[in-house]
């Protein structure tokens, strides 16, 4: 056995993942996939309707934060990496929402493309508890588009998609369905 084998051999598994993660922020890597705005509308639980056996929320807030490869972007930008996000975003509130998100963390928007009249998916979460309770999902609402991606879009960020990859460590691929 040579004597760099043996020293590879006797790095314990903690130090091997400290190591990799120090080495974050030297990495690019590009993100090509969905993105969604997770939104989760929380409220308290004030009476069961009249109408029905369902239960009547008081809002107290809501907050949109980016969902399937927005939170991988997000995820490993907050590790360090330079992410480099390609996807499609909708002219819409959920979308202005996504780009937002992405700015304020100093994370690339240029190739990610706004299809006008479009609709970002969002997925809703309802969550509910009592003043003193932990609150807990009740529903999801999911919006998905019903018509696929045009072929221009999709020459669009498989363009920007190949020309981020030869200036990346690793792509990333997130396909929610």
């Amino acid at each position: 056995m040579r004597k760099s084998e043996f020293m590879h051999k006797s790095i314990k598994p903690a130090d091997r993942l400290v190591r990799i993660i120090e080495n974050f922020p030297k990495l690019t890597i590009t993100v090509l996939g969905d993105l969604i705005a997770d939104e989760f509308i929380y409220g308290e639980i004030s009476r069961v309707s009249r109408e029905a056996p369902v239960l009547i929320l008081r809002h107290r807030e809501r907050t949109v934060v980016p969902g399937g490869a927005g939170n991988a972007i997000y995820n490993l930008a907050d590790l360090g990496v330079t992410v480099l996000p390609v996807g499609v975003v909708g002219d819409d509130e959920a979308g202005r929402a996504l780009l937002h998100a992405f700015r304020q963390k100093h994370i690339s928007i240029s190739a990610i493309r706004k299809i006008k009249g479009g609709s970002t998916v969002p997925k809703t979460r309802f969550l509910a508890g009592t003043t003193h309770s932990p609150r807990q999902q009740v529903i999801r609402v999911d919006r998905e588009p019903e018509v696929p991606l045009d072929r221009t879009a999709i020459r669009d960020i498989t363009f920007q998609a190949r020309g981020y990859v030869r200036a990346s460590d690793a792509l990333l691929i997130s396909d929610y369905r």
